[in-house]
């Protein structure tokens, strides 16, 4: 984009490998058992992550499936034909890893993980069997990955300018991953 970042998925010769990182038994792990529309309060990396052009030094999971840099509420919807604004023209700091009203009849588990240096990650494992998370660097590189059980949800990155963002679309079976960041990223 004009800021210099970009996405790339799996599928891509030059995109991300997928390599799920179970981080369950981590030392320091923080888990979060949570119903509908609910989130964990706010989770510290201990490091700052470049966002485009803002930093951030922790944010929200949702339990619907998606993480806010500075929204800790519930109501956000994606709107792929006017994206990166959200269908209920919100311009919040956010990246969609599985947007989805998640079934929560066994609810929505979140583990948050951070070696306080330049690494974090957000496991969630909606109603139990669906499984996704996101890998988040010091690099400004960040990574969504789908585990067992992935259906087709909606999913998107949104800076919370109404500009910048991409839909990835919502096909998102077990074994994608899709990055984004800054070009120096790449390598």
């Amino acid at each position: 984009d004009d800021m210099g970042y970009e996405w790339r998925d799996n599928l891509e010769e030059d995109g991300p490998e997928y390599q799920w990182l179970d981080i369950r038994g981590y030392n320091g792990v923080r888990e979060f058992h949570l119903g509908d529309d609910a989130n964990t309060g706010r989770l510290e990396f201990g490091w700052t992550f470049p966002f485009w052009n803002r930093s951030f030094d922790g944010g929200y999971a949702n339990s619907d499936a998606w993480f806010g840099f500075t929204y800790a509420g519930n109501g956000y919807n994606i709107n792929p034909s006017n994206y990166p604004t959200a269908a209920n023209n919100n311009t919040r700091d956010a990246n969609m890893i599985l947007f989805n009203q998640i079934d929560h009849t066994a609810g929505t588990d979140i583990w948050f993980w951070t070696n306080r240096q330049d690494q974090a990650i957000i496991q969630w494992a909606g109603n139990h069997n669906r499984w996704f998370e996101l890998i988040l660097h010091s690099s400004g590189y960040a990574v969504m990955q789908y585990g067992d059980g992935m259906s087709n949800s909606n999913c998107g990155v949104n800076l919370g300018d109404g500009t910048h963002g991409w839909y990835f679309g919502n096909n998102n079976p077990t074994g994608r991953a899709i990055a984004f960041g800054p070009a120096d990223v790449w390598g």
